[in-house]
């Protein structure tokens, strides 16, 4: 049995007579947008120009398509994500289906079924931080597969069109192992990378992820990945990804793409 998982921090400042009220980095005295939202991004003049988090209720769902390939296997998953947003405040449920092949032998199934709560804070200018935790319910068929825990911490800060991510997570395994042939461990994970806005829709970043194998005595596994995000109109967005594994354990290459919608 196979899983997946892959989900910090820095900065400070103020002084003297620099009064930001609405602490969105821009002070009073050039301020023409009073009282913005602490996830609303500003422009110099302290007005709003993307909303992180709408004011009120909203929602996206999300499907997605990718292939992984690894010497004589490979693995095709349809996914499904569904996202509810409320203020500061987000939760989203998550599964996929597969289709796997190792030499002539193929199988085919539901993967574990996530469950997510996340909050969004920003404790510094131009930082936010994403705190989260959940449930992985065992969807996934197998005899001694059981609900996992999650939590994590994912940072971003934004300097111009630049942007800085660092992330952690840890997950619970709560497998049981009735037959003894391999003892599950709790895993470790994080990630870091850099991002860029190129304008109002088009945004991509490369990044680095480490996670411990959840299998007793296994290396860690180790990803390079690119990332990128479209967004098509008000409602409609795209993202493309690719990964590559940097281990012999987990040379797997995987591209993948989503298709979203939002209201």
């Amino acid at each position: 049995m196979y899983k997946i998982v892959f989900y910090l921090i820095f900065f400070s400042a103020s002084l003297c007579a620099y009064i930001d009220d609405d602490m969105d980095g821009v002070p009073n005295s050039n301020d023409k947008c009073a009282n913005t939202p602490l996830t609303d991004l500003v422009d110099l003049s302290g007005c709003t120009i993307e909303k992180l988090v709408a004011p009120k209720h909203h929602f996206d769902i999300v499907l997605g398509q990718s292939y992984s390939k690894e010497s004589n296997s490979s693995l095709n998953l349809s996914s499904i994500r569904l996202d509810y947003y409320y203020q500061a405040w987000s939760f989203q449920l998550a599964t996929s289906y597969y289709k796997s092949k190792f030499l002539t032998q193929t199988d085919t199934g539901q993967t574990d079924t996530y469950l997510n709560l996340f909050y969004l804070v920003k404790p510094f200018k131009n930082f936010y931080l994403n705190i989260g935790g959940g449930i992985v319910l065992p969807t996934y068929d197998s005899a001694d597969n059981k609900i996992d825990y999650t939590a994590s911490l994912y940072g971003h800060y934004k300097w111009d069109k630049l942007s800085l991510i660092l992330g952690a997570g840890y997950r619970k395994i709560g497998d049981s192992n009735s037959e003894n042939i391999i003892s599950y461990n709790n895993t470790l994970s994080y990630n870091t990378g850099l991002g860029y806005s190129w304008n109002s829709k088009l945004y991509t970043s490369i990044g680095y992820a480490k996670v411990n194998s959840i299998f007793e005595g296994y290396d860690d596994l180790e990803t390079l990945s690119f990332y990128t995000y479209y967004g098509i109109d008000e409602h409609w967005f795209s993202n493309l990804n690719y990964r590559y594994g940097l281990r012999t354990n987990n040379g797997q290459k995987t591209i993948g793409v989503n298709l979203g919608y939002y209201w």
